[in-house]
């Protein structure tokens, strides 16, 4: 129902905590999306993410990449990351031509503000833009997600699909996250063991 829902929306945010099913929705938004005359960017941040993609879930019209990588291969700096990633953004901000349709962030909580407004201001006008992201596995410092206010379509996931109840309802409580529904999964209470010291 929310992919069908995804699929008349030409921009949207979706969020919502680990286990929840962001990735899968992604993947899946950018496969629908994809054609040979509409190809499409998914980018994330980490790159163990990025190459368990480009093994696992191949598509003709689907370009997996994280920010990092992307930056270097547009701009073609193998020195300074940070002037690397400083040049790609001055490239977004003087209109370059990037050879993507559309396009697809997944762990969007540990892109930096201006990366994501810069991408997503080169999209708008191109094709599709869509964010999953989890504030809570914010890693990457803390960002700021105001600029998401402006995305006329915002959902939120609240139904864990990867865990047993009683994991889910351990892990929500620990990390102070409001549980939505749950899978209906029974299974063993969560047992702590102590960090040997």
């Amino acid at each position: 129902r929310i992919i069908e829902f995804l699929d008349q929306q030409k921009e949207a945010a979706i969020v919502g905590p680990a286990g929840t099913g962001k990735t899968l929705l992604a993947i899946e938004k950018a496969r629908r999306l994809a054609n040979p005359t509409d190809p499409v960017l998914f980018l994330c941040f980490n790159s163990a993410l990025n190459a368990h993609l480009q093994q696992n879930h191949p598509h003709p019209n689907v370009s997996f990449r994280n920010f990092h990588g992307l930056a270097r291969e547009i701009v073609g700096l193998h020195g300074n990351l940070d002037d690397c990633i400083r040049e790609f953004l001055d490239d977004l901000c003087d209109g370059i031509e990037l050879p993507y349709t559309h396009l697809v962030v997944d762990e969007a909580q540990d892109f930096a503000t201006d990366w994501l407004e810069l991408l997503r201001s080169h999209f708008q006008l191109r094709g599709a833009f869509y964010v999953f992201f989890d504030p809570y596995q914010a890693v990457q410092n803390e960002r700021d997600t105001a600029w998401l206010n402006d995305i006329p379509c915002r959902l939120t996931l609240t139904r864990n699909c990867r865990n047993t109840d009683p994991i889910s309802k351990f892990v929500y409580k620990t990390a102070g996250i409001s549980f939505g529904s749950y899978q209906g999964l029974e299974g063993p209470k969560p047992t702590i063991h102590p960090m040997p010291t």
